[in-house]
C-alpha cells in the first residue's frame, strides 16, 4: 500500500493537516484577542500605527476569528462539505487581518500569515482528488 492512500488518499492527509492547523491558529487568535482586550500596552506600536486605532476592536475581531477558525477546523476534520470553501475564505480573511496587525506584532503576524498560506495550500493542492472523493 502506498503511503497516504488509505482512507481517501493523500488529500485526506492534507485536509487533516489543514483542520489541525486551523484549530491551532484559532487558539492563537483567541489568545491574541484576549491579550488585546485586556492589555493595551502589550503591543510594540502605538495606536496611531494601526489600521484601526483601537486595540479593543482588534481584540474582539481576533477573538471572533479564533472561534470561527476552531469551529471550521473541527468541521474540516469531520469532512463536512461546506467546511472546505468556508475554511479558504476564513483563512484568507485571517491572513489579511494579520497583515493589518503587522505593525503591532511583526514577527508573530508574519508567522500567522505563513501558517495561513500553508492552510490555503493544504486545502487547494489536491482539489481534484477531493472532488472525486465527493467532498
Amino acid at each position: 500500500m502506498e503511503r497516504g492512500t488509505s482512507h481517501g488518499g493523500a488529500w485526506a492527509t492534507w485536509v487533516a493537516f489543514a483542520g489541525i492547523m486551523m484549530i491551532t491558529l484559532g487558539i492563537f487568535d483567541v489568545l491574541g484577542g484576549f491579550t488585546a482586550l485586556v492589555s493595551d500596552d502589550y503591543f510594540a506600536v502605538t495606536k496611531d500605527g494601526l489600521l484601526i486605532e483601537n486595540y479593543k476592536v482588534f481584540g474582539f475581531i481576533h477573538l471572533v476569528f479564533g472561534v470561527l477558525l476552531v469551529a471550521v477546523g473541527w468541521a474540516l476534520l469531520q469532512l463536512r462539505t461546506w467546511a472546505r470553501i468556508t475554511a479558504l475564505v476564513l483563512v484568507i480573511a485571517n491572513a489579511a487581518l494579520h497583515v493589518a496587525f503587522l505593525n503591532a506584532q511583526p514577527i508573530w503576524s508574519l508567522i500567522m500569515v505563513a501558517i495561513d498560506v500553508l492552510i490555503i495550500y493544504a486545502l487547494t493542492v489536491r482539489w481534484e482528488d477531493v472532488k472525486r472523493a465527493g467532498m
